[in-house]
């Protein structure tokens, strides 16, 4: 019982000093009151001494923060603004600082391209990749912005800084397909660094991988063994390097197959060089 009474009586205990409080304000408003009008002042005075002068006071003070508020506002969204526009300038000085990183690389590498022997009994067409995945094959074909009425012609091999990337497949007038070395259809003539040996070198249909085979029976290849072109097949000249040798794999026929990983990354490149030599022309 005594826990069930006592929240009542605490509530009883507010309600008594609230209403004490309450009637404690009220009489010292009327003796207040009383007082001034014994003054001699009238009840307007008195309203406008201490009821419109103090309201007036304060709705002017409310004012003049209200206005120095605005003012502050519209200086923080001026310097919002200033900022918002300070940061897409700097993203776009970023962006050119960027741009002009990959030309630099751009220029390094085309450069380079120029400086192999292989390269000078040919004439060099620099071209730019468009798309590194066109086709039905999607990954062993590439797209260059080089086509028929920049010289280039069809089975014109297309090098990279290292070594052979593929040959152009399919031309246009201002671009043309070419087939990647790593192309199930791709093959051509090989042949092995300081050995007389020939061979043919296939593309695997995975990336990153040819196939070597045809090589007499004894040889034994050590890895990172470079792989050229031999020429024998007439269609691409002889001496570009292709690849270098990764490893053995025994074939269905009981050959020894070696599997060539190419120089160049296929699927990073961004500039390579179509060879075109007199016959072609």
């Amino acid at each position: 019982m005594m826990k069930d009474e006592s929240p009542a009586r605490t509530y009883l205990w507010k309600r008594l000093l609230i209403q004490y409080f309450v009637w404690v304000g009220i009489c010292w408003f009327l003796l207040s009151f009383q007082a001034i009008h014994r003054e001699g002042q009238s009840i307007r005075e008195i309203l406008h001494r201490w009821v419109w002068v103090p309201v007036g006071q304060r709705i002017a003070s409310i004012e003049k923060t209200w206005v120095g508020f605005q003012r502050q506002l519209a200086s923080r969204r001026k310097l919002i603004e200033e900022n918002r526009k300070y940061r897409e300038e700097l993203e776009y000085y970023r962006h050119l600082a960027v741009l002009y990183r990959q030309l630099l690389n751009e220029v390094e590498r085309t450069k380079e391209l120029q400086n192999r022997p292989w390269l000078y009994s040919f004439r060099v067409i620099r071209a730019r990749v468009l798309v590194h995945r066109v086709g039905e094959i999607v990954t062993h074909e590439m797209l260059i912005d080089r086509g028929r009425r920049h010289g280039v012609r069809r089975f014109a091999p297309v090098v990279g800084q290292q070594g052979m990337v593929g040959f152009v497949f399919s031309l246009g007038d201002r671009d043309a397909v070419v087939r990647l070395i790593t192309h199930p259809f791709f093959s051509a003539g090989a042949e092995v660094e300081n050995l007389p040996y020939q061979a043919m070198i296939r593309g695997s249909g995975e990336e990153r991988k040819l196939v070597l085979r045809y090589l007499p029976h004894g040889v034994e290849l050590a890895p990172g063994t470079l792989v050229l072109t031999s020429g024998l097949e007439g269609i691409f000249p002889a001496h570009l390097p292709i690849g270098r040798i990764k490893s053995t794999v025994p074939s269905p026929e009981g050959d020894i197959l070696y599997t060539v990983t190419p120089l160049e990354s296929l699927e990073d490149l961004h500039w390579v060089a179509v060879l075109v030599t007199g016959e072609q022309e």
